[in-house]
């Protein structure tokens, strides 16, 4: 599962799609938190993962002199964007010295930079790159896979993909326009004209 969502994070990045990309990556330290350390609590073991796993390869360490996202403040920015849908980070512990946390986003990886943190009157604007942020959090969920896969597979679970085929969409549809005695294209009019209009489909079963 862990490598799905990791593939899908990519996609949406790829696609344009950031702000799903950004809710999906910040779930990976809870699944991999939960994962190594089961029996912890949520915010600890989320914090302890990602210090872990993730810090190790940030592209700002905090002893080239500026602020940096460790387990607490991607704790905090994970409770803010998931719960409240904004960046407001609080002003207790750590993040209290950053006055102000934005994201920017580059659908072309190769124009991605790094994290950055200027101190301004005393606090800190952080304004990261969010392929960046994904890629770090993903590439130590991807190592963390690779290295924990047995107990990586008590945690899968499967969305299947149930679409019909081309093939029988094409066969579905011609067997509703045929027992409905309406083309698509007309049921799709009086739809628009009358939003209550439907068809009993119950022949199909």
């Amino acid at each position: 599962m862990i490598e799905k969502i990791v593939n899908e994070i990519n996609g949406l990045l790829r696609d344009g799609y950031p702000y799903s990309a950004l809710g999906m990556a910040l779930a990976l330290p809870d699944i991999c938190g939960n994962i190594a350390y089961p029996r912890t609590k949520v915010g600890i073991r989320y914090k302890k993962w990602y210090d872990e796993y993730v810090s190790p390869i940030s592209a700002i360490r905090p002893d080239d002199g500026f602020i940096t996202v460790d387990g607490e403040v991607c704790y905090k920015l994970r409770c803010a964007y998931l719960h409240s849908g904004n960046f407001n980070l609080g002003d207790n512990g750590v993040v209290k010295h950053i006055g102000k946390f934005t994201f920017h986003y580059n659908r072309n990886p190769d124009l991605r930079f790094i994290q950055v943190a200027q101190s301004t009157g005393g606090k800190y604007l952080m304004d990261i790159d969010l392929g960046v942020f994904c890629w770090q959090l993903c590439t130590a969920a991807t190592s963390f896979y690779k290295n924990h896969q047995q107990e990586c597979s008590s945690a899968t679970i499967e969305i299947k993909d149930t679409t019909p085929t081309e093939e029988e969409q094409k066969a579905l549809r011609a067997l509703v326009e045929e027992k409905s005695g309406y083309t698509f294209e007309e049921m799709k009019e009086m739809k628009r004209k009358d939003s209550t209009f439907e068809i009993d489909i119950d022949f199909l079963t």
